[in-house]
């Protein structure tokens, strides 16, 4: 008895110590998927580069059927899709879930995305019409570029921006962001 209990604590001094991936970036690198990382970083490369989401999955689109060594590229709503995942999968994949506990997150497909979880919350369906949204931290390029996109739709003031944004992507302190935004944009016009 006595030998099993110290072997179970060895185990679990173990497992402590023992540091696990916490970012599917991260599980990336520890199995070897050098192409995957690569066109990841690729992707987040455009995301900093472009301000236009519908810019960023045609150049995304592209850049996959490159990779899946596709040598006839059309465009179509397959394509767009697969793009679009992608995006949110390089945006996400160095984000950490448990910084995310209040949304309780699940990884859909390789995305980070949330069912609108918070308790004393409207649900997701009845505030954006969708089951789950990609979960995008404040601080995230793709999330600027989400909610600058949403705003000069119509120079819409923080809680339409915010709204507009969410048809896309749940982005945390959303509200902050978006105030951020359009605070800027009216100072430019000032």
């Amino acid at each position: 008895m006595e030998d099993l209990s110290a072997h179970a604590r060895l185990v679990e001094q173990e497992r402590k110590t023992r540091r696990d991936p916490v970012t599917l970036y991260e599980k990336w690198v520890e199995l070897g998927l050098t192409e995957t990382i690569r066109l990841v970083d690729q992707i987040n490369h455009v995301i900093t580069r472009k301000n236009s989401f519908d810019a960023i999955v045609r150049i995304v689109a592209r850049l996959v059927s490159q990779s899946m060594s596709d040598p006839e590229f059309v465009a179509n709503r397959e394509q767009r899709l697969r793009a679009e995942r992608a995006v949110f999968m390089a945006a996400t994949c160095h984000t950490i879930p448990t910084h995310f506990a209040r949304f309780t997150p699940i990884l859909r497909q390789g995305i980070l995305v949330t069912e609108g979880g918070r308790s004393g919350r409207p649900s997701l369906i009845a505030l954006t019409g969708q089951e789950s949204l990609p979960l995008l931290a404040y601080d995230n390029p793709l999330s600027r570029v989400i909610m600058l996109e949403a705003h000069l739709s119509g120079h819409l003031m923080i809680e339409s921006t915010l709204e507009k944004s969410q048809r896309r992507a749940w982005i945390a302190s959303g509200k902050k962001l978006a105030k951020k935004i359009c605070d800027a944009c009216r100072g430019r016009a000032s």
